[in-house]
């Protein structure tokens, strides 16, 4: 993972924030301090990483999330997975933004955590819950199987 106070994070860029502001939130995150329910932790990541754009602090960013997704709440689990995947996902498409160096190097582990906690957590939702789709197609980004990641429609958010 990019440590977070590593000066990468100051010329990433976010959707509608700094990628210094990123950091800080997953910082936040780190430290305990989750938004109290899915929606505003959905709304927290959407003001860096935006549904349809990858920017280069997603790159960032993925391998963190999955971390914490394994420290997470089912609910937040599943939106963090979410989103490191469509960050991985999104690194293969022709129009993605370049992966700065030394970012995709925390890529495979982080693809390798997050396959084992999102089969995890499908295998604890009620078969009706409305993340089980968007995990199945996380397992895929996670997989690094990028021809049925695309089929899937897996460049769009969670």
């Amino acid at each position: 993972m990019l440590p977070l106070s590593n000066p990468l994070w100051v010329n990433l860029q976010c959707h509608c924030t700094s990628g210094a502001r990123f950091a800080e939130i997953l910082a936040g995150y780190h430290g305990g301090h989750f938004p109290s329910t899915q929606e505003e932790l959905y709304e927290d990541l959407l003001e860096c990483i935006c549904g349809g754009q990858i920017y280069d602090s997603s790159y960032a960013a993925a391998p963190h999330l999955t971390y914490l997704a394994g420290r997470a709440s089912d609910g937040h689990a599943a939106v963090l997975l979410c989103f490191a995947a469509h960050a991985i996902a999104g690194s293969t498409m022709k129009d993605a933004p370049p992966l700065s160096p030394g970012l995709g190097q925390f890529f495979p582990k982080a693809c390798e955590e997050g396959l084992v906690l999102a089969g995890q957590l499908i295998q604890r939702l009620p078969t009706d819950s409305p993340e089980l789709p968007e995990l199945k197609n996380a397992m895929l980004a996670f997989q690094r199987d990028d021809t049925r990641c695309l089929q899937h429609n897996y460049g769009g958010y969670p």
